[in-house]
């Protein structure tokens, strides 16, 4: 599932429909990213079975701005936190390994061409075959 944030309505909940599983809570941390750094814009992403794809956009002219790296740390904190919560309630089924990995890719995007083409990679790569990695 690619996933476009809702701007116009961004503070509103997700949905009181959805179910609470691993995907939807990892959904709702990536939605919070913004309400927590506000010079940082999800532009898009992607949400797979054991990874994510994800384009940050950094809204601050300035060099001291939010680094990926605040942004990533948070996003692991969040969500590895709620998920040992959720396993010690029983909601979630234990994981006896690292939720994330240690390190991350990352990449500047220098251009429109190349935006465009990380966008479509992120929107794509759901539809390939994982089997065979």
């Amino acid at each position: 599932m690619v996933f476009e944030p809702d701007y116009e309505n961004k503070n509103k909940p997700l949905s009181d429909k959805l179910p609470y599983t691993p995907y939807n809570m990892v959904l709702k941390w990536l939605y919070k990213i913004e309400d927590k750094f506000p010079d940082i814009w999800l532009d898009c992403c992607s949400i797979m079975e054991n990874h994510i794809h994800l384009i940050l956009v950094n809204l601050s002219q300035a060099d001291t701005g939010t680094s990926v790296a605040d942004v990533v740390q948070w996003f692991k904190t969040q969500t590895t936190n709620e998920y040992i919560r959720a396993v010690k309630s029983g909601l979630f089924k234990p994981y006896n390994k690292h939720l994330w990995q240690r390190s991350y890719y990352d990449h500047i995007i220098r251009n429109e061409e190349d935006l465009n083409m990380c966008r479509r990679y992120i929107e794509e790569n759901p539809l390939l075959d994982h089997t065979k990695e």
